[in-house]
């Protein structure tokens, strides 16, 4: 990856990572369930760990924390009950999409 491509890849990944905070922040709001608000607030401290390793990373570890962030978010989708609004999953769904996008995959 060139210094613009990297740039351009970590400012993506920012954005969809700050984006799927704030949809999991929304449902948290949105929910009583206490497993549900645990593995929420889990995400979200993982994904703001993912945020400040972006900032130092290059090339493998680049790649490397896109993909963590990628996994956290599948992972909220995977363990998700079944009656989360089709907008929650639709907006982390976008973010996953966008940090392949910023990976190149």
């Amino acid at each position: 990856m060139t210094n613009s491509s990297s740039t351009s890849s970590v400012d993506s990944s920012r954005g969809a990572i700050n984006d799927a905070i704030n949809a999991l922040i929304a449902q948290r709001r949105a929910t009583t369930d206490a497993d549900q608000i645990a593995n929420i607030n889990d995400a979200i401290d993982n994904l703001n760990g993912n945020l400040q390793d972006l900032n130092q990373a290059q090339g493998l570890a680049l790649a490397n924390t896109i993909d963590a962030a990628s996994k956290e978010l599948q992972q909220i989708i995977s363990s998700a009950p079944k009656d989360l609004s089709s907008q929650f999953i639709g907006q982390i769904k976008d973010a996953i999409g966008r940090l392949k996008a910023a990976k190149g995959t």
